[in-house]
């Protein structure tokens, strides 16, 4: 009797628990949906960052040192598009401080200037970072930009616009600096030394004949041998060349004409240095805070794009021996052999 009621009874046992759970979950697998269903199928999958420029630059082979131009042109023209000022400007680089300015940079310059890619009543933002060179190409592309908008220039100097550099600058309506950017002096260079330095040269000599008036013979005879008359006029006049050509680019409202002229004058004959390091105050003092502005959106674009350009070029030189530039548009870019040590 035991046995009969033991056989027909159901008895709640954790295995008939866990099977009724197993039906349970069987008959309704088709209402509960699934984890990996509710998933949306349309999301993308996450692609890894581009590498680092310097990676970039780091790979590439010796016959395609080009490969990385669109690329740094790509990342330059984001760093303008995130700026928020790319509306205002027409944009522009005279960037490389590795070869001096010369007759073909005002002509790259100019080409893209003239063209029909920008707005000619927006004023153009040049970002100008070079050692300097030839002052009348200078001269030319500063006074044709001066011309070429309707708001003229605005130059940015990220580091260093030195010697014609400075002079093309001072074609600006504005130059932007932070506190590591410098100008310098304009006055003229022959073979790397200032024409300038053979007056000063000549008055030394001179001072040293009177107090050793037995030495003058011996001096003069060597300057007879080493200096013509004719090369002591060309310096000095190629001197006043260049005040000259600072007098024309700094004419505008606001500046009056003697004014004009004492800043023209200070810049080539006011320094003893032609490495002299011009800073953003001592040049806001000579030219004015109307002209003359400091850590502006601007020049943290000019400052960014700098940065990023060093990288660049840290990674050119050493995996590659080269240096590149930008001269034109943020498309212009070259490249060039660095001369050994």
């Amino acid at each position: 009797m035991s046995t009969t009621n033991a056989t027909n009874a159901e008895v709640d046992t954790p295995v008939s628990r866990r099977d009724e759970e197993a039906r349970g979950a069987s008959d309704n697998s088709e209402s509960i949906p699934s984890q990996q269903s509710t998933l949306p199928s349309d999301i993308p999958e996450q692609v890894p960052p581009p590498p680092r420029i310097f990676i970039v630059i780091a790979r590439l082979d010796a016959k395609n040192l080009e490969g990385a131009f669109r690329r740094i042109a790509e990342d330059v023209q984001s760093f303008i598009d995130q700026s928020g000022i790319a509306a205002k400007y027409n944009f522009l680089f005279l960037y490389n401080e590795q070869s001096p300015i010369s007759e073909s940079t005002s002509n790259t310059l100019y080409a893209a200037a003239s063209s029909d890619f920008r707005d000619r009543t927006k004023p153009i933002l040049l970002l100008l970072h070079t050692q300097g060179g030839s002052p009348v190409p200078a001269y030319l592309i500063s006074r044709y930009l001066k011309a070429s908008s309707e708001g003229g220039f605005v130059a940015l100097v990220p580091r260093r616009a030195k010697s014609a550099g400075t002079l093309l600058a001072l074609g600006a309506r504005e130059i932007h600096m932070g506190m590591m950017s410098e100008l310098g002096p304009v006055d003229p260079q022959f073979r790397n030394l200032p024409a300038l330095g053979l007056g000063t040269a000549l008055d030394y000599i001179a001072g040293i004949c009177e107090k050793h008036p037995a030495a003058a013979d011996m001096l003069a005879t060597y300057l007879e041998k080493s200096l013509s008359i004719q090369h002591l006029g060309l310096y000095e006049r190629v001197s006043e060349s260049a005040t000259h050509y600072a007098q024309k680019l700094l004419k505008r409202n606001g500046l009056s004409d003697e004014k004009v002229a004492q800043v023209a004058h200070q810049l080539v004959y006011g320094y003893k240095d032609h490495s002299f390091a011009i800073d953003c105050d001592e040049i806001k003092s000579i030219l004015g805070e109307e002209i003359v502005k400091i850590e502006t959106p601007e020049y943290k674009l000019a400052n960014q794009i700098h940065q990023y350009m060093e990288e660049v070029n840290v990674a050119y030189r050493v995996f590659h021996k080269r240096y590149c530039s930008i001269t034109g548009r943020a498309d212009g870019l070259s490249i060039e052999t660095l001369e050994e040590d």
